[in-house]
């Protein structure tokens, strides 16, 4: 609803809520009142009404080493770095997490002979140390 606030001086001015003192209120002769809210019982429906989406909160898996790709890698080791001859199977253990400080050990089958290869997990990216067999 616009307002016009007519102050001694016939000077019209609109207003929205305001008036100055010794004023006089009067309604715009062109405006048409307001009308007043009504009360809603429930809130504006929408087409597509959207579930609130779910909070969830997990701990991931732990990472673990591929066995067979550290396999793999420990026999290239041992070969080239240690320059162990007559290097059979190296077998190492399925499902070890990537933390660092962890320590295990892979089997080497050397000209015959198992023996066991320790391994230190140096980084959480994966890297480890493979050591002399015993």
């Amino acid at each position: 609803m616009k307002i016009g606030v007519t102050c001694g001086a016939g000077l019209a001015v609109l207003v929205a809520a305001t008036l100055a003192a010794g004023c006089e209120q009067r309604q715009d002769p062109g405006s048409h009142p307001d009308p007043a809210p009504q009360p809603s019982a429930s809130p504006p429906s929408t087409s597509n009404p959207e579930p609130p989406a779910p909070v969830t909160s997990y701990e991931p898996a732990p990472r673990e080493f591929d066995h067979a790709a550290m396999q793999d890698a420990v026999h290239q080791i041992l070969t080239e770095y240690h320059q162990i001859d007559d290097l059979g199977t190296v077998i190492c253990p399925p499902g070890k997490p990537v933390e660092v400080g962890l320590k295990f050990h892979c089997t080497a089958t050397i000209a015959g002979e198992k023996k066991q290869v320790p391994i230190t997990v140096t980084s959480d990216e994966g890297d480890y140390r493979v050591g002399a067999p015993q």
